[in-house]
């Protein structure tokens, strides 16, 4: 893919279980750039109970990766996002500061359990939205009880959540299964987001080539420019995304 704007990763250094090190983040930007990405919103995971990480750890970290990257890979831009483990005091959290919205804008990258039940998740989406945000469910494919429920998540979208699918999951889907959800997310234009999800450079590296493949058999070309890039240029700009 050509300038593709990744919006959930795990590159930022020393913060969660993605990379380690500056060096490994720059393994893993380096992968990303021969893929095609060229922009990327770094999301380290904030949960409360686990990566509650100061504010001015985040900083440190965010700006040694943008200069070390600024020599190593020229062009390649960043910004500055969290991937918010849902908990009933995220709209404090988000507005003191403590954790962030994806790149500055309204729309707040959102994961829950697996396992967590369907009126625990449409409420936070209601929540959030309620409060002028626009969630963006990380990975979907991940979450019982929405796996095979097109109804389900059909009307999270109506009630305003924005769909995000890891780029992994697309390609493991063309290949294991005839009939998957993603597959079904993908042929019912619910899905608004790709992204790599990246936490190493080996087995969760940020890749797109076999991901992109299905994604040109199963998509409609404009719904495609969609997902792989149209709606990361809206997001970017603080637009609404339909």
């Amino acid at each position: 893919m050509n300038n593709f704007i990744d919006i959930h990763n795990h590159t930022l250094p020393g913060l969660d279980d993605g990379a380690r090190s500056v060096d490994q983040a720059l393994s893993m930007l380096r992968i990303a750039t021969g893929q095609g990405i060229t922009e990327i919103i770094v999301t380290p995971h904030y949960r409360p109970d686990r990566y509650r990480e100061k504010r001015k750890e985040y900083q440190k970290a965010f700006q040694a990766l943008c200069l070390a990257a600024s020599k190593a890979l020229p062009g390649l831009k960043m910004y500055e996002g969290n991937e918010i483990y849902f908990f009933q005091d995220v709209i404090e959290e988000l507005e003191s500061g403590a954790c962030r919205t994806l790149a500055g804008t309204d729309y707040v990258l959102i994961e829950f359990s697996t396992i967590q039940h369907y009126g625990y998740i449409k409420g936070a989406v209601e929540l959030l939205t309620n409060e002028g945000y626009r969630p963006i469910l990380a990975h979907v494919e991940r979450y019982k009880s929405l796996n095979n429920n097109m109804e389900r998540i059909a009307e999270l979208v109506d009630l305003g959540a924005l769909i995000q699918v890891n780029a992994h999951a697309v390609e493991d889907a063309g290949r294991l299964f005839k009939t998957s959800f993603v597959k079904q997310l993908l042929k019912g234009e619910l899905v608004h987001f790709i992204a790599t999800d990246a936490h190493d450079e080996d087995k969760r590296a940020p890749v797109l080539d076999g991901c992109e493949k299905r994604l040109k058999k199963w998509c409609r070309e404009t719904y495609l420019r969609q997902i792989t890039g149209g709606n990361q240029r809206l997001l970017l700009q603080n637009r609404y995304i339909d």
